[in-house]
């Protein structure tokens, strides 16, 4: 957290992956489902307004949607749900009809106040079959 707003990922289901975690089986055409329910609570503790920025990087960062810049009033809390644009997720391997194995693709999201920034770990999981075995 800032020093003006707190962040955090509500519903992690699974601690043993990342803290936005995406799985799509390959025939899916990048439809699937987040493991870790994507669920994001923002909250200004200042009495000012305070703008939020937010930035997927890394290997993942084209696979979601981009977030608008948040304004949060003072004291305002806001939940907002990152979402995956389906082409993007279907792009990463292994394809339907391909040979290469389940994979993990991983990357960041970084969440930016007036005072400070917080990174929470992304990542986009891509399995052949109906259970995820890189």
């Amino acid at each position: 957290s800032g020093a003006d707003i707190t962040v955090r990922v509500i519903n992690k289901g699974d601690q043993k992956y990342n803290d936005l975690t995406y799985r799509a089986q390959a025939r899916a055409d990048g439809s699937g489902s987040f493991i870790n329910v994507p669920d994001i609570k923002l909250q200004n503790f200042t009495k000012d307004k305070v703008t939020v920025t937010f930035k997927f990087g890394g290997d993942t960062a084209r696979a979601f949607a981009k977030i608008p810049d948040l304004v949060l009033a003072a004291g305002e809390e806001k939940t907002i749900k990152p979402t995956t644009i389906a082409k993007e997720v279907d792009s990463f391997k292994p394809s339907a009809g391909g040979t290469s194995r389940d994979r993990e693709y991983t990357g960041n999201l970084l969440i930016t106040s007036p005072k400070g920034s917080i990174t929470f770990t992304t990542s986009i999981q891509k399995m052949r079959g109906s259970k995820f075995e890189p």
